[in-house]
């Protein structure tokens, strides 16, 4: 993913910023358009949303994103859809405002829109799905915080690859999981935090072991970690 993208000024002319009900859609729109990959995808999750864009930003809450989120949709700035019950979206015309560089930089790991997937307002779908963002997705979220400590670019990004890498191997972190794993990985500075989770990652753990994240050993004996003890890490469910 580019380090940020593209902003040119004849946005201030355009009529679906304009057409925005609130403020807070529209900073939340500049906000998203750096973490975009470079198909102009994202997590829609109104917790990723906080955390990766706007942790620092009280006044942009859940129900803020959320709402802010259907208010995008609405005027048709992005498309809102579903992929095995994971919510994404995709700036529209993103290719038209930003210049591209596939061969420096990564395909996009989220799954393309489908139309009968797009939870689009705007009619940009010709066959759509009436939906809304779950309920019960921002309720599962609300609580979760990161540490001022770790609270850093760099770490958030690399907790998004986290969950990512959680949803990817179908053991999808919850929200009492990734709140006890945020406070423990808070106790550690936030370089071996980072370090912490890309070991797991490298090494296909499905917990997080920041006591064996600087012996930089990645043999057998490492990969066999019983479920017990992933799952006394953290206080994990392994199952869920």
């Amino acid at each position: 993913m580019a380090d940020g993208r593209m902003l040119k000024k004849r946005i201030a002319n355009s009529k679906k910023v304009g057409k925005l009900e609130t403020d807070t859609a529209r900073v939340l729109y500049f906000m998203l358009l750096p973490h975009l990959d470079i198909e102009g995808r994202t997590d829609a999750d109104p917790v990723v949303i906080k955390g990766m864009v706007c942790s620092k930003v009280e006044t942009l809450t859940l129900k803020s994103i959320k709402s802010s989120l259907k208010d995008l949709q609405r005027v048709g700035l992005i498309d809102l859809y579903e992929h095995d019950e994971e919510l994404y979206l995709q700036f529209t015309r993103f290719g038209d405002f930003q210049r591209l560089n596939p061969k420096r930089e990564a395909k996009s790991h989220i799954p393309a829109p489908t139309p009968d997937k797009l939870q689009s307002d705007a009619g940009q779908a010709p066959t759509q799905v009436k939906l809304s963002l779950s309920e019960d997705k921002v309720k599962e979220s609300k609580g979760i915080e990161i540490s001022g400590k770790i609270n850093t670019p760099e770490f958030l990004k690399t907790w998004d690859e986290w969950n990512q890498y959680r949803k990817d191997i179908k053991k999808k972190l919850t929200p009492l999981t990734a709140q006890k794993q945020l406070k423990k990985l808070a106790e550690f500075p936030v370089e071996q935090a980072i370090k912490t989770i890309e070991t797991s990652i490298t090494n296909g753990w499905q917990g997080l072991f920041p006591e064996k994240a600087g012996n930089g050993k990645s043999n057998n004996n490492n990969r066999k970690h019983s479920l017990a003890e992933q799952e006394s890490e953290f206080g994990q469910t392994i199952t869920d």
